[in-house]
């Protein structure tokens, strides 16, 4: 069944989560203890006193918390809101983040998560992301996207956020998890790629609607994104990152792990680096991460989307020069028309055929760099 924002059910495990102070041992203990959540609810100071585990204290603060305003502004705030609340024994809820240790019991979602999200693959690395990284996360995410993957990851800025904007820019699904809640999207200006994701995909966190961005969120917030994917590939991490964090559930929960090698002495490569010597799919194209996740795919959702490049597209010789001036490095506009000697309209119609195209992106400034790993 799919928790609407007026059925009771999710009301009383929403009242017993916040109650619970979000803590998921305690939680799923008095589930266990009690039968349901409203079990629970009904039980008596003495009642919860006498569950294995459970101090007198704690027992007196969890009564009191599922009788207080806060609850209830809570349970109010997502009706007025109409905020999606999906239970962990719901049978909308990911079957696939169901079977993690602890899976989060309450997701506050905004959009509805779909069958095609079964063929879920996490793209993630570090906020301060090079160039070249955002060209790879582009360039991977779009591919995955257009094959029929949908990309999950976390909103950050950088790698999180590129991979994120290609799924959409590809027509793909994307899925965000926040380590706030979903009332207060984290990182700031965020706020319209969020929007995008909700038209397009799904906004998820396990956190109350209101709730800052802790620093202790995230590592939760990690656990969801591996959880939800069939693998979790790392684009671009120094050796201390969230995202080998990430790639660290991953593993505790058998899922698959890839990583983007990168330069020697690059800091933003040695966590991918490390990655790799540790076994992780080192992925050098797409067909990388599709080769060793086709058997777990659902099959009836995934497109054999022809991968294009400059190579294979019948280019007119100024549009071949133009192509020919560009690499993985960017280039300014102005600096490609001092090279080419091409007028602006000419240069502007060439370099919007190629977008187009999926041959290049443009960057933030008028900077054009050429796609990777097109085949």
């Amino acid at each position: 069944m799919t928790s609407e924002p007026n059925n009771q059910a999710w009301s009383e495990h929403v009242a017993l989560y916040l109650a619970c102070g979000l803590g998921l041992s305690t939680y799923y203990r008095l589930v266990a203890a009690f039968g349901s959540a409203a079990g629970v609810a009904s039980a008596s100071l003495p009642a919860l006193q006498a569950v294995s585990g459970m101090s007198i204290s704690q027992a007196q603060k969890i009564y009191s918390q599922l009788r207080s305003p806060m609850v209830q502004e809570e349970i109010e705030h997502i009706t007025r809101e109409n905020i999606q609340v999906q239970l962990v024994d719901s049978a909308v809820y990911p079957e696939r983040l169901r079977q993690i240790y602890h899976p989060p019991p309450v997701l506050y979602c905004e959009g509805h998560f779909q069958p095609v999200d079964g063929n879920a693959l996490a793209i993630v690395g570090t906020r301060h992301a090079s160039t070249y990284g955002i060209s790879v996360a582009v360039t991977l995410s779009h591919e995955l996207a257009c094959r029929g993957l949908t990309i999950v990851s976390g909103l950050a800025r950088g790698i999180d956020q590129a991979a994120h904007k290609a799924a959409l820019d590809a027509g793909g699904r994307t899925i965000a998890v926040l380590g706030s809640g979903l009332r207060n999207v984290y990182p700031r200006g965020s706020e319209r790629l969020a929007e995008r994701i909700v038209d397009q995909g799904l906004l998820i966190s396990e956190f109350p609607l209101s709730q800052p961005p802790y620093k202790g969120n995230f590592p939760r917030r990690n656990r969801i994104i591996s959880g939800l994917s069939l693998g979790v590939l790392v684009v671009e991490a120094p050796q201390r990152s969230g995202a080998l964090i990430t790639a660290h559930y991953a593993l505790e929960q058998g899922r698959e792990v890839f990583a983007v090698p990168g330069r020697i002495t690059s800091p933003a490569a040695m966590g991918c680096n490390r990655l790799i010597q540790l076994g992780a799919k080192l992925v050098t194209d797409v067909t990388d991460v599709i080769d060793e996740i086709e058997r777990q795919i659902d099959q009836k959702y995934l497109r054999a989307a022809p991968l294009q490049s400059a190579e294979g597209k019948d280019l007119d010789p100024s549009q071949a020069f133009v192509m020919s001036l560009l690499s993985d490095e960017p280039k300014h506009i102005d600096q490609l028309q001092r090279q080419c000697g091409f007028n602006p309209g000419q240069l502007a119609r060439i370099l919007l055929k190629f977008e187009l195209d999926g041959l290049v992106k443009q960057l933030p400034g008028k900077m054009y760099l050429k796609c990777l790993f097109l085949k």
